[in-house]
């Protein structure tokens, strides 16, 4: 745990002072859910219906699997599983012992999984299987038929401390590696206490999971929010806009987030289908994107859905969002006010002061308070140059103020952003720079009116199939999350005195060639 760092200007002290740091844990959550509603139905997955003291019960018995083979406070753990009643199970049960749960993509790949190990000197991974790790990585499974079946072992969170580090989320970055985002309970439940201090739910809910939970959406906004107002969690799932329908039909659903694609596939799915689906939809959370404005327009104006349109990012959680009271413009054009208890500021490129609301300019989206996290893991340098002076948080986003509300008007990094993902064009090249055939290869967005951004990957080299790329990246343990939606070819790859590719350029040329963009029906885990 030596590599572990976080802020030093932390204060700990004054946000408990101010009741905005408090006692409680995640596995603190879920524990007194259970008490509450003991045979209450907690999470629908496909056939099984687990009650709230089941699902208690399973991370009670994923912790005590743990200790067997020597899991202890402090120790890191990879928790590799997809989306479901066993994934909220693994990450809690990691957390009821003080370890670090690092979740993971369901469909990450060994090498991957193998490569956070080692960066993190796990020695143990929590998986939905048995998987080729290798010899130095202890793997306990959490087997869902057997997990659900008996009552399991009582879940135990005393004694926990809400101010360590209790999640380390790795999220693509600017640079060729991936920052492992730490937050403790107190920073992560930070923006989840200002969330439901603004927007009303409760027990009567039912929250569809369809973004991952291995990200703040699918797990801070879709998990949590059911967990600690006794709602009921229903997986979804992602893919064509049919079937997330079909699944939000079946099982009653009344808040969902939905990535800004996926508010424009339902809406135009239900337009060539009227009368098709009868839906309980009130609520949904999403993030502001021009390209889809009339689409959310129409879930507020036409389906009745109150939309909460919401910012943030691993580092701050969801530091703005739109109010109850917020009319539908804005909501569908800007991002809202910021979370109660957090600071949100705009700073001016050059000086780096914070700029007055009145002034008009556009400035850099920063953000300070208890909701901000502990720091990047083993690496106090990207820690440091994340913030600027004032302990204030550099988004990399540029932002400007209308009316109180912040509108976000672009991007000072070069990430991709994909359907509501973000990726970071540098995992995609290394993920391809082994394959000669390529050439060099240059990851750049693509405009998309759909999607925002497809991801396009330049080579100097032959244009191959995408099919090409999936095998490649499967043979070699990858990720599909990396398989880039069109490959394009370049004569050469433009780049900068110090040998970086200019993606804007590259980026202009092949907008200027204009070829045809293949559909992809739905958004799903690539």
């Amino acid at each position: 745990m030596s590599l572990l760092v976080h802020r030093e200007w932390r204060d700990a002290a004054r946000w408990h002072a101010k009741g905005l740091w408090r006692g409680d844990t995640v596995p603190g959550l879920l524990v007194r859910a259970a008490e509450r509603d003991p045979d209450g139905v907690a999470y629908v997955h496909g056939p099984v219906r687990l009650t709230w003291t089941s699902l208690a019960g399973a991370a009670g018995t994923v912790a005590a699997r743990l200790v067997d083979v020597g899991c202890r406070a402090g120790d890191i753990v990879p928790v590799v599983v997809p989306d479901g009643p066993e994934l909220v199970a693994a990450v809690v049960g990691v957390q009821s012992l003080g370890a670090v749960a690092a979740p993971m993509a369901g469909n990450a790949g060994a090498a991957e999984v193998v490569a956070v190990a080692e960066r993190t000197g796990a020695s143990l991974v929590v998986s939905d299987r048995v998987r080729d790790l290798g010899q130095d990585l202890r793997q306990v499974v959490v087997d869902p038929a057997e997990s659900w079946t008996s009552v399991g072992t009582p879940l135990i969170c005393s004694d926990l401390d809400p101010d360590a580090v209790a999640d380390l989320m790795f999220t693509s970055g600017t640079t060729g590696r991936p920052k492992g985002v730490m937050n403790s309970a107190n920073t992560k439940l930070t923006g989840l206490r200002g969330f439901l201090q603004v927007h009303e739910f409760g027990p009567d809910d039912v929250w569809g999971v369809i973004p991952p939970m291995s990200h703040n959406a699918g797990w801070l906004y879709t998990a949590l929010p059911a967990i600690a107002t006794g709602g009921r969690l229903a997986s979804i799932g992602r893919g064509a806009p049919e079937r997330i329908l079909d699944g939000l039909e079946r099982h009653g659903v009344t808040v969902a987030f939905l990535v800004p694609t996926h508010v424009a596939d339902l809406v135009q799915a239900v337009r060539e289908n009227p009368g098709r689906w009868r839906l309980r939809l009130r609520a949904i959370v999403t993030g502001a994107a021009p390209s889809q404005a009339d689409a959310l327009r129409t879930m507020v104006e036409e389906w009745g859905v109150s939309a909460i349109s919401m910012y943030g990012m691993t580092e701050c959680q969801g530091n703005l969002f739109t109010w109850p009271d917020d009319d539908v413009e804005t909501v569908v054009g800007t991002v809202g006010r910021a979370c109660p208890g957090i600071e949100v500021g705009l700073a001016d490129r050059e000086t780096g002061e914070i700029l007055p609301e009145e002034s008009g300019r556009a400035g850099e989206i920063v953000t300070r308070g208890p909701g901000v996290f502990l720091g990047y893991y083993d690496d106090q340098a990207a820690t440091s140059a994340a913030f600027a002076a004032g302990g204030w948080f550099r988004s990399g986003d540029l932002g400007q103020w209308r009316d109180g509300s912040l509108v976000v008007v672009g991007r000072i990094k070069e990430v991709i952003l994909r359907g509501g993902a973000t990726i970071a064009p540098e995992d995609v090249e290394r993920s391809f720079d082994d394959l000669p055939v390529l050439g060099e290869v240059v990851a750049v967005g693509l405009p998309d009116a759909r999607l925002g951004e497809r991801v396009c990957l330049a080579v100097t080299g032959e244009a191959v199939d995408r099919e090409v790329l999936r095998e490649h990246l499967v043979r070699a343990g990858r990720s599909t999350s990396m398989l880039p939606d069109l490959v394009r070819h370049v004569t050469t790859v433009p780049r900068t005195g110090l040998g970086k590719p200019q993606r804007a350029k590259i980026r202009a040329i092949l907008v200027e060639q204009s070829e045809p963009v293949p559909a992809v029906a739905g958004v799903e885990s690539r």
